[in-house]
């Protein structure tokens, strides 16, 4: 049996797992010969097999090799190995069963690590993939480049292991072009891109019910214009020697598609006389877009509507999903760029249009408004650490900036997401700043993407039909995004007035601080209006007095300073552990200063140890380790050990 130190590297140390990696493999060989009886053959041919997935946890997730959740089996088996393992489809089933046979190794000798999930579900997840790793081991979409021109290499009959013949190979698809590369190797970006910032199992999420999601699929921009666009065309519109619309009817298609583009534009008392429908941003998206979608297409030098685009008079929004795969396909960027674009710029909008997803998931994931600065903060950081540039990283952060806000604006132009507060930048006449939160279609689309992609994303509501206090006491061990997921599922099916009193009830019915403060937030976020008159009732209660007037401060309802007149002495104790749980050590001592100086401290310290409060301890504990006064740090630990001693005797 090895020994768990062994399998406790420090992930910094580069040569703690290479240098150990034969004596964990030959500890895994003997165990493996011993439990399954086989040969020492085959325990070899496992052992290999093994040493990939160790090799894979140890260079491209924690490190931790006795760390297994089954997210970590999902990424394993259907990410990484489809993406860079070269085994061929018929022939991975080994690799499939070795990662269980560690598994079990784990367990029998007690290594497996305590925070894993139980060893049952491992092997169970495992076992339920097998025809999926399969599936995506034949999967040419999930190739990464590698496996890709390895697998190209061996159906054109090179011997991948002789060096000349790969050399000449690779020569070969050099000489290629660009476009015949690109043909061959992966470039969906639907299932390309790298969600290196969230992990591969998410919280659950509030899904639309079908009227929300109807509504909104019928108020998508890039719908309507895409129906209004096939009916002007026709019979088609013919182009310039260029390949763009004429003119006159870039004129009318302005108007009737309203783009927001100005023809001849005013500078001053200078107009600026436009002279190619290239020019005209939106118009350009749109089109560009309409024809990725395949709503519209060139035919003998005329822009003509397909049948899918004529179809969109009859049914508006039948290809919602064609039309939002399309553009992240595409990129919402690469359908706004020009021929003659700066190489780095392209290069770097490439880049940000992989990332559309990874953007898209952040309002996704949090179920909320969020700034468009924070999706700006994520870009440029995956910009700084791809590129190197000869200017500042503010310089940078502004080029990305404006790269963002186009991106939002084709989601919000697809109905993916609305926007509130952008305004109008300095340097063209795109949009900037504001938040983004995401539409019902928009939840639902971002849902289905990742799904497709890998990921598994449950749905909230499993405690719907529970009472306040029951969701509340069901949601206690659960982590803080699962509960918040599950509140907004419980809210969503109930009038907000009688999620109000549901949840102010259970306040009076609950012992833990932890949860009466959780239930309280709930409040805020339903409708501080109408649990305002629950939360001034609470006060009457002197169990939960404390707790009341602490929501009431939060929110101007009362003066930060009346928290000592209003509470009776003893029950300032629940006003403390409140602050001490919103606001940390410094909202515990600005809020004990209210009761006057450093004596008059000490003095209602020495009877604090009375209070009833199952929180005395707790709040007596934390001034005693975070206070700076010395005199009230010791009045505090005077007051435990009369407390400790008291309970001692009863």
């Amino acid at each position: 049996m090895l020994n768990v130190v062994q399998l406790d590297f420090d992930p910094n140390d580069d040569t703690s797992f290479p240098s150990s990696r034969e004596e964990i493999l030959a500890g895994f060989r003997a165990w493996f010969v011993g439990h399954e009886r086989t040969t020492d053959e085959l325990a070899n041919e496992v052992a290999s097999d093994v040493g990939i997935a160790l090799e894979w946890k140890w260079a491209y997730q924690d490190g931790n090799l006795a760390w297994w959740r089954t997210s970590h089996v999902m990424d394993y088996l259907l990410e990484w190995c489809p993406r860079q393992l070269s085994v061929k489809a018929d022939q991975c089933d080994g690799v499939h069963e070795a990662l269980a046979h560690w598994i079990r190794f784990l367990d029998a000798n007690q290594l497996l690590s305590p925070h894993s999930q139980p060893v049952a579900q491992l092997l169970d997840v495992t076992e339920a993939l097998r025809d999926d790793f399969i599936a995506a081991m034949g999967d040419p979409s999930k190739f990464g480049t590698a496996k890709t021109l390895f697998t190209l290499g061996t159906e054109a009959g090179v011997d991948m292991s002789d060096p000349d013949q790969i050399g000449a190979f690779i020569q070969r698809f050099n000489d290629l072009s660009l476009e015949e590369r690109r043909a061959l190797l992966p470039d969906n970006r639907l299932v390309k891109y790298s969600p290196a910032t969230f992990d591969r199992r998410l919280a659950p999420v509030v899904v639309p019910t079908e009227d929300e999601l109807r509504d909104s699929l019928a108020r998508v921009p890039i719908l309507s214009k895409f129906r209004d666009l096939a009916a002007y065309l026709g019979e088609g519109k013919m182009l310039t020697k260029k390949g763009h619309l004429k003119l006159a009817d870039a004129r009318e298609l302005v108007e009737l598609l309203d783009t927001g583009d100005v023809m001849d534009p005013r500078y001053g008392n200078a107009t600026l006389r436009t002279t190619s429908s290239d020019n005209l941003h939106s118009l350009r998206v749109i089109v560009a877009w309409a024809k990725k979608a395949g709503v519209v297409r060139v035919l003998h030098g005329r822009l003509v509507a397909t049948k899918r685009g004529r179809g969109f008079a009859q049914n508006l929004t039948k290809e919602f999903d064609h039309v939002i795969d399309a553009v992240l396909n595409a990129g919402p960027l690469a359908i706004q760029s020009w021929p003659d674009q700066w190489g780095i710029i392209k290069a770097i909008w490439n880049s940000l249009d992989d990332m559309s997803i990874d953007l898209l998931m952040v309002p996704f994931v949090l179920m909320d408004e969020v700034e468009i600065e924070l999706l700006v903060d994520i870009a440029t950081s995956e910009v700084l650490a791809e590129w190197r540039f000869g200017v500042d990283d503010d310089t940078v952060r502004r080029y990305v900036s404006s790269a963002v806000n186009k991106m939002v604006d084709v989601f919000e132009l697809g109905g993916l997401v609305t926007r509130t507060d952008a305004h109008t930048n300095d340097y063209d006449t795109g949009r900037e700043g504001g938040q983004v939160a995401l539409t019902p279609a928009g939840v639902t689309s971002v849902r289905r993407v990742l799904i497709s992609a890998g990921f598994d994303v449950p749905i909230a509501g499993q405690f719907v039909a529970l009472g306040a206090t029951q969701l509340l006491e069901a949601l206690i061990d659960e982590d803080e995004e699962v509960a918040r997921a599950e509140v907004l599922a419980w809210c969503k099916v109930r009038e907000p007035s009688d999620a109000v009193g549901d949840i102010a009830r259970a306040i009076t019915e609950l012992d833990d601080p932890v949860g009466r403060i959780n239930a309280l937030g709930i409040l805020s976020d339903i409708d501080t209006t109408l649990a305002a008159a629950h939360v001034w009732n609470m006060t009457a209660r002197p169990d939960i007095t404390g707790f009341a007037l602490g929501w009431l401060a939060d929110h101007q309802l009362i003066d930060e300073s009346d928290l000592w007149g209003r509470a009776a002495p003893l029950a300032f104790v629940d006003v403390l552990i409140y602050r001490m749980l919103t606001a940390g050590p410094d909202g515990l001592h600005a809020t004990l200063d209210l009761v006057g100086d450093e004596q008059s401290q000490c003095s209602w310290i020495e009877t604090a140890w009375r209070a009833p409060s199952p929180s005395t301890a707790v709040v007596l504990t934390g001034i005693d380790q975070t206070h700076p006064s010395k005199a009230v740090r010791k009045a505090a630990r005077k007051a435990l050990f009369k407390l400790r001693s008291s309970s001692s005797a009863v």
